[in-house]
């Protein structure tokens, strides 16, 4: 049963992904509240480029949380919360 409803869950964010069209971005989760619909992303790429060397990197330097504010739907506050991740080069 748990597989079914992790199914479902992967099938929604696919949807979302799809219906958001934000290039890059991946719809992760979602929460529907009373007042507010918040969508919760993350890049579809796992590494970027180091600002200080310019070579691809995947570890994380520091995270950051945002939240941007959309425009309404059905009288409800659309959000979509989305961590922004610099990543740097470690040198031994």
């Amino acid at each position: 049963m748990q597989a079914i409803a992790t199914g479902t869950l992967k099938s929604m964010t696919s949807l979302l992904t799809e219906l958001l069209d934000i290039k890059g971005v991946e719809v992760s989760g979602y929460r529907n509240d009373t007042d507010s619909i918040v969508f919760e992303v993350s890049p579809c790429e796992r590494q970027s480029t180091c600002p200080n060397c310019g070579q691809a990197s995947q570890r994380v330097h520091q995270n950051h949380a945002h939240l941007a504010q959309d425009l309404p739907v059905s009288g409800k506050d659309v959000l979509i919360k989305y961590i922004a991740s610099s990543r740097l080069v470690r040198y031994a």
